[in-house]
């Protein structure tokens, strides 16, 4: 499997980070979604779907797991970006609790990013008219995690 460059790792982030604050200034919300990075480096947004209309969100996220982790093993992937709407953990003292989360990962490196957020509230008037959502965000951080995807290469960092 070849190795993946610092500018496809941070293409992959950028992507992810992007969908998901439209997501939020749309909607208020989104559902994991990722990026794939073959060996050659060529990435492509990935979705999941598991055939309900409003699927419970960690079921959504499992899936996709699945799927990244299978195509990991078949030497289909070469770096991966998961994205998720989460819950920022306290130890990290985060300025706002709610966040975008986004794993990359590819061989010796293993990083969760995440972008704290808050979802102002919208007046009547602005739901009633489907305006878009109003979304504070803070500073974007990282840390190093433990490898999901490609077991054995270890956090690092670039």
């Amino acid at each position: 499997m070849s190795e993946v460059t610092p500018d496809v790792l941070t293409a992959m982030l950028e992507g992810c980070c992007d969908f998901a604050k439209l997501m939020l200034s749309k909607a208020g919300d989104f559902y994991p979604f990722g990026e794939t990075a073959d060996p050659s480096g060529k990435i492509s947004v990935q979705g999941g779907w598991n055939g309900e209309e409003h699927p419970d969100r960690r079921a959504i996220y499992e899936l996709l797991q699945e799927a990244f982790a299978r195509d990991v093993r078949e030497g289909k992937l070469a770096a991966l970006a998961l994205a998720g709407n989460v819950t920022i953990p306290t130890e990290y003292r985060p300025e706002l609790p709610d966040g975008i989360r986004v794993h990359i990962e590819a061989r010796g490196y293993s990083r969760f990013f995440y972008l704290p957020y808050r979802v102002e509230r919208r007046t009547i008037a602005q739901r009633l008219l489907r305006r878009p959502y109003r979304v504070a965000y803070g500073a974007l951080f990282s840390v190093d995690v433990p490898p999901a995807f490609f077991p054995g290469s270890g956090p690092t960092t670039r």
